[in-house]
């Protein structure tokens, strides 16, 4: 393994720091040999197209992501970025992306050739042992209540807001509810506010941002987990849940549940409807049982179907088909 770095020289717009950027790959690699270049996201891309012209060299690029889904919004926007988008999914010879569900969306938004986009889905870690129980009754002096978790980035794509206000709706029925929102973002102080004017301040916790010991503690002592987003190409929070075998509410826009059972494996709800997931908590928070299994099968169905072996497997499947 041979690292080179790039230094990022800040410019007066994303883009122009972007085309500085590449320009640099471009000139530290003009002597080296390579078999593959292999770029994810965007900001590589004016890079990896320039080394496929002059060395002929075939160009893999990987879309965890588009910007208008980190947008929070429903339909492809034209800017900069969607530029870099369309110009990695167009001249390169393979795209690899994270799910089915991502793989439809750059077929439909890029009218890109379905054959050579192919979806590895991310791995699953599986812990030594199930983290503290108790650590977030502890560490935020929750008691008895039950707790209901979100760990993520505080931004619109998240869809934080439609959790809080299904929280209002939870919380009439069952009172004894804890909600613990951990991870920082723009949309923190006017979640906190929205939280305030909901009148439910007081059992809602903002836990800002937790370290990466915390995450499995965090995980393991909830009594449910729920993802909001509006996308969620895959969602690593959602198998690192389910690696505690704590039950996941995930919408259906989210690549890491896309082939599982829902009621079974975890429970799935509309994106954008808060009554859809505050029924989903209730049913929960209601049924032990039916909670325990979701768990359960979760755990189980990621360490069948999901690991870093099979993801890099697949991913190896690719260079040499290119």
């Amino acid at each position: 393994v041979c690292i080179v770095p790039i230094d990022s020289e800040k410019k007066k717009c994303m883009l122009e720091t972007v085309i500085s950027y590449n320009k640099k790959i471009v000139e530290a690699l003009s002597e080296e040999m390579f078999d593959v270049v292999h770029v994810n996201d965007w900001f590589g891309v004016m890079a990896a197209n320039r080394l496929k012209e002059c060395f002929k060299t075939p160009f893999v690029f990987t879309v965890h992501s588009l910007e208008y889904m980190r947008h929070g919004t429903e339909s492809r926007e034209k800017c900069d970025l969607d530029s870099l988008e369309n110009l990695g999914i167009k001249n390169s010879d393979a795209v690899i992306t994270v799910s089915k569900l991502m793989k439809n969306e750059i077929v439909e938004k890029f009218d890109a050739e379905p054959e050579k986009i192919f979806a590895v889905h991310n791995g699953f870690s599986v812990p030594e042992s199930r983290s503290d129980f108790g650590y977030i009754r502890e560490k935020h002096n929750t008691g008895s209540d039950k707790i209901v978790l979100y760990i993520g980035r505080l931004q619109k794509q998240k869809g934080v807001e439609y959790l809080i206000k299904a929280a209002k709706d939870i919380l009439r029925k069952r009172p004894d509810t804890t909600f613990v929102i951990a991870g920082f973002g723009i949309f923190e102080n006017s979640l906190k506010k929205f939280a305030e004017i909901m009148g439910i301040s007081n059992k809602i916790i903002f836990a800002g941002k937790i370290g990466n010991e915390e995450l499995l503690p965090y995980y393991a002592s909830a009594d449910i987990f729920v993802s909001p987003s509006l996308w969620e190409p895959f969602g690593l929070t959602i198998t690192e849940a389910m690696s505690q075998k704590t039950p996941v509410i995930a919408t259906e826009k989210t690549g890491a549940v896309e082939d599982m059972e829902d009621g079974k494996d975890v429970i799935k709800v509309n994106s954008r409807s808060s009554s859809a997931i505050a029924s989903a908590v209730l049913r929960l928070l209601n049924d032990e049982k039916l909670a325990k299994e979701i768990g359960d099968n979760g755990y189980e169905y990621c360490i069948k179907n999901f690991s870093w072996e099979k993801c890099s497997k697949k991913t190896l499947e690719v260079y040499e088909l290119v």
